[in-house]
């Protein structure tokens, strides 16, 4: 297959028959080979974003020294790393994390896409630490479950250090 049969096949090339993006088959008459030298398939470069902590009550302000999100699509699979290190906040209630594209959002939240979270410098009471998306599904919640097992949403402080690690498919 070459450049002119950019609707059909197993792969997509540019016009410089190199550079290769993997393609939805769209019927079995259109699996066709590439022409030319295959060189691999191109990923699209990771997305950045600026994840910002809010208090739930009130959502308050924040100086940061890190605040940073990055992120990749592959198909309908997400990929995403967060950290955030403050040094003051003027939120009240529990922590939760805006600023999230909406490239982000899943189709739906069942199941719960649960991530793995550090929190590093704020007192919580459970071993277990564990974020997910909640209401707009561009936010994250923080949550920990103490030793009997009992959930409880994670307070904001007024300093404080979060890493989230996260991957799901966008589809429900």
């Amino acid at each position: 297959m070459g450049s002119s049969g950019r609707a059909t096949g197993l792969f997509d090339f540019d016009a410089t028959n190199t550079n290769c993006r993997g393609m939805l088959v769209k019927g079995a008459a259109s699996q066709n080979t590439p022409i030319g030298t295959t060189t691999g398939i191109f990923l699209d470069a990771p997305q950045s974003f600026t994840p910002v902590v809010v208090g739930s009550t009130s959502a308050g302000a924040g100086t940061y020294t890190t605040q940073s999100g990055i992120y990749s699509v592959v198909g309908r699979m997400v990929q995403f790393s967060i950290a955030i290190v403050w040094t003051a906040h003027t939120g009240t209630g529990n922590i939760s994390i805006t600023g999230l594209p909406t490239a982000l959002a899943p189709t739906s939240f069942t199941p719960r896409r649960v991530f793995q979270c550090n929190i590093v410098t704020i007192a919580v009471t459970g071993p277990q630490l564990y974020s997910y998306f909640s209401g707009s599904g561009t936010e994250l919640t923080i949550h920990q479950v103490n030793t009997t097992g009992t959930e409880a949403l994670v307070g904001i402080a007024n300093a404080g250090e979060i890493y989230i690690n996260g991957s799901y498919n966008l589809s429900t």
